[in-house]
């Protein structure tokens, strides 16, 4: 029997999982928490392969597909538009152009 195919809500990671490894780097200047950050961050930019290029309501962080969620093709702009501190600040600290312009 197949695995069940997940997906991690975009707007609830990056508040979260992202800005808290991010908030635990800047405190502790901890390496890993570093690399995590990035791996997270890395993760989750198939979200903005959209056509709006608005991050989807859900991602599946090993394919890389999008789902859409209780609003449909609707968002909320407080989802989609609250990971820029968090997507801006993993930019600056990796120099990696890609997270900066996906959510700019």
């Amino acid at each position: 029997m197949p695995a069940k195919v997940r997906y991690a809500r975009f707007f609830e990671t990056v508040i979260r999982y992202l800005g808290g490894l991010l908030s635990a780097y800047a405190l502790s200047h901890d390496p890993l928490l570093f690399s995590r950050a990035d791996d997270l961050g890395a993760a989750l930019l198939p979200a903005f392969n959209t056509t709006s290029g608005l991050p989807a309501f859900s991602v599946n962080t090993v394919s890389g597909q999008v789902a859409q969620g209780w609003t449909g093709k609707d968002v909320l702009w407080s989802e989609v538009l609250s990971c820029q501190l968090e997507y801006k600040y993993l930019a600056y600290l990796t120099g990696r152009t890609p997270y900066y312009t996906a959510v700019e």
